[in-house]
């Protein structure tokens, strides 16, 4: 997939994923190697259900290949775009869902494990699901029942229609090494997931642990325990994680400057910004973007 500078975005508000929580609809065929859509980024969790054809992806900076009968999925908040392969005829279904949506119809004892699964970033998390690994699963049932409704829609298709992608979650969550729960219900689980929603959305921010807890009233001690309970990690660690994973997509698929993209992602001071890079990603920013560009001139 060829490197394209565009603005990275984020997608609009679309009323009728607001007023139901979810969407479903085919997009419109495509033919061989464009752009399908650009870098952008939404708080609904996004899967894509390939039924011809292929598409080359950008996940948070990491490239991937999905071919006809492959499921992806793009978590909330997670920087993306699609570039179709070289057949003639591209053509894919996309499911939307709103974290909430997922949140409310958790089960306690899962103390919101469910959706945090698709809102927190997970570096070893799967993306793509092979039509070999869905055969069988919920994941095919859900695609299947939703794409039934689509095309021949009853008087409860939007019932059916999130039932079914509800379902195809559970299968994804079923397959995620991390599916298992961190903790038991409390009353700051909802404080938690809004706090990550929140964090995501806010990466410019001056944002601390205190100001957080805060916010969403909770005191901080307690906040920071159910935090890392829940998201696995300590509060500050997530959010220098999930920093750094967003400069990485910013680094790979724009031409923003370093000092921009530090910016962008609440580093006020660039050689901070460059040596918790670093520490991390185990390069600095400028090699690892010269390393993407060296390895996508190879590719062609």
């Amino acid at each position: 997939m060829a490197f394209v500078d565009h603005p990275v975005r984020r997608e609009n508000f679309k009323p009728d994923l607001s007023e139901k929580g979810f969407q479903f609809f085919k997009y419109p065929t495509q033919g061989p190697e464009v752009y399908t859509t650009t870098l952008h980024f939404h708080e609904a969790i996004e899967c894509v259900y390939l039924e011809r054809g292929s598409l080359e992806l950008h996940i948070d900076g990491r490239e991937h290949h999905a071919k006809a009968g492959d499921l992806i999925l793009f978590r909330s908040m997670s920087l993306h775009s699609m570039y179709t392969g070289s057949e003639e005829r591209n053509d894919y279904y996309v499911l939307k869902i709103e974290p909430r949506v997922l949140f409310n119809v958790s089960p306690k004892t899962l103390s919101g494990a469910f959706a945090l699964r698709f809102i927190t970033y997970d570096p070893d998390s799967k993306p793509i699901f092979t039509r070999e690994e869905l055969q069988g699963t919920d994941i095919e049932i859900g695609i299947s029942r939703l794409i039934s409704e689509l095309s021949s829609p009853g008087e409860i298709s939007d019932l059916s229609m999130i039932i079914s992608g509800l379902l195809v979650l559970e299968g994804i969550y079923k397959k995620s090494s991390s599916a298992t729960p961190r903790a038991a219900l409390t009353p700051t689980a909802s404080a938690v997931f809004e706090a990550i929603i929140y964090v995501n959305s806010n990466l410019g921010e001056d944002i601390t642990e205190a100001r957080i807890a805060k916010k969403f009233g909770v005191g901080y001690s307690h906040f920071s325990r159910e935090f890392k309970r829940a998201a696995g990690t300590p509060f500050k660690k997530y959010l220098m994680l999930v920093r750094i994973n967003h400069a990485e997509g910013l680094l790979i698929n724009t031409d923003l400057s370093v000092n921009e993209i530090s910016m962008r992602c609440g580093y006020d001071n660039i050689s901070y910004f460059i040596s918790i890079y670093k520490r991390i990603k185990g390069t600095t920013p400028l090699k690892a973007r010269e390393k993407s560009r060296l390895n996508q001139k190879e590719n062609g």
